[in-house]
């Protein structure tokens, strides 16, 4: 598994439904393979054939009606490729926007029931305010993260791709990898891998694991 995480930056005006956007839509739908668990599936169904929707109004149009940290005592283990997690991103969303009385689920059974559901070599797309995997556990790494700036109207949203490795062993290597990106027709792609790049257009992002520096709460 690369230790290099692929870094890209989109401009985009959404609405409450993250998956609304055509931008979004597109980058997760391209990341989608094999079989698919979307745990707070919204209204917008995504394009994709072996998809399970959950989703905790009983009133959507979904195919299971569970809390995220449930989940795991209803489905079977190692049952998925990827699963798509886009949560409220705080608890003022959670109870305004929502209407979820209890706000946000605990990290820590979330992140148990996530695991539990995920294959080897699978992965999570994670959605919030930061890229941190919910919430750092064992044998994950980050292979592909995303700033969405959403022009001025309210904080950046981040996206991460994180994914199981074949043993479950904790992933120790050091990140601290660089990619370029550069405009294109209103977004921004990436230019390369962990690389550099000899273009004078764009924008240099780079992405600093906490762990690769010694910090001891953390690591």
């Amino acid at each position: 598994m690369t230790s290099k995480p692929s870094l890209s930056y989109w401009t985009v005006q959404p609405n409450g439904e993250t998956f609304a956007s055509a931008k979004i839509r597109n980058w997760v739908e391209k990341n989608l393979h094999g079989r698919v668990l979307n745990t707070c599936a919204g209204t917008t169904k995504l394009n994709h054939g072996d998809i399970i929707r959950n989703d905790t109004n009983p009133n959507r149009d979904a195919d299971l009606h569970h809390d995220v940290a449930e989940l795991g005592e209803v489905l079977e283990d190692d049952s998925f490729d990827v699963i798509i997690y886009d949560p409220p991103y705080s608890e003022h969303q959670a109870k305004e926007t929502y209407g979820i009385a209890n706000g946000l689920p605990d990290p820590e059974a979330v992140a148990s029931s996530l695991d539990s559901l995920l294959k080897p070599s699978g992965t999570i797309i994670q959605w919030g305010f930061s890229t941190t995997p919910l919430p750092l556990f064992d044998g994950f790494q980050t292979t592909k993260a995303a700033i969405w700036n959403l022009l001025g109207r309210q904080f950046d949203w981040f996206s991460s791709i994180i994914q199981k490795t074949p043993d479950g062993s904790r992933h120790t290597t050091r990140v601290d990898s660089k990619a370029k990106v550069q405009a294109n027709e209103g977004q921004y792609r990436p230019l390369t891998d962990g690389g550099a790049s000899t273009t004078t257009a764009g924008i240099d992002l780079s992405y600093h694991h906490p762990c690769s520096v010694k910090v001891s709460s953390l690591c």
